[in-house]
């Protein structure tokens, strides 16, 4: 069954959406802001550390990675969780990207892109936001530093557990919990992640 997930970054003025459309085939194809899409394989974007991680956060914030909705305007809308600044997760659901024809009615593409623009793709992939993991204020206070996964982890689920008072801790901890079930079961269900990031999962 295809599958269509995305991520979006947003500051004051600037604003990168990435979305991916995965195939039956195991092809994937990748859209960053208004920039013609690539067809690569879903094995490439496994083996490529970066890119893997935007897409299992594309995955887990997006509200139905099985459906689009129709807007006003006819328009087919995806709606994912918005990262704010690299500083939090928004709570609700917004409307990202918006396409003219449903991509997961149109027929699976054959093969991947040329490698002339697959290359193109990793340009701006770098530039748009590679470019931005500096920026995170939280990312910057760490002793270590995290990859995104792991600092989307961290603003999910640690900063809010310090901030809480004690008479709410209990209900926070449930919260987290179910939201920790979330990620792991959205996670899970992706096909050939490798064996170490499965238990890093499993024992998030």
């Amino acid at each position: 069954m295809i599958q269509i997930s995305g991520y979006s970054l947003q500051f004051r003025r600037d604003e990168v959406n990435m979305i991916f459309v995965k195939y039956d085939n195991n092809l994937v194809k990748v859209y960053i802001n208004d920039i013609k899409p690539v067809i690569i394989t879903y094995e490439e974007i496994v083996n490529n550390p970066e890119l893997f991680e935007y897409y299992m956060i594309s995955v887990i914030n997006t509200e139905n990675i099985y459906k689009l909705d129709k807007d006003e305007k006819n328009k087919w809308c995806l709606s994912a969780r918005i990262d704010n600044k690299r500083m939090f997760y928004s709570q609700f659901y917004d409307v990202i990207y918006s396409f003219k024809r449903n991509p997961l009615n149109q027929q699976e593409p054959k093969r991947i892109s040329s490698e002339k623009k697959i290359k193109k793709f990793y340009k701006q992939f770098k530039l748009l936001l590679l470019s931005y993991e500096g920026d995170n204020f939280y990312f910057n206070l760490m002793p270590e530093k995290l990859s995104l996964f792991d600092d989307y982890l961290y603003k999910e689920f640690e900063f809010e557990i310090d901030i809480i008072e004690e008479d709410t801790r209990d209900y926070i901890d449930y919260k987290r919990n179910q939201r920790l079930d979330k990620v792991k079961n959205s996670l899970l269900k992706l096909y050939n992640i490798p064996d170490d990031l499965i238990t890093k999962i499993k024992n998030i």
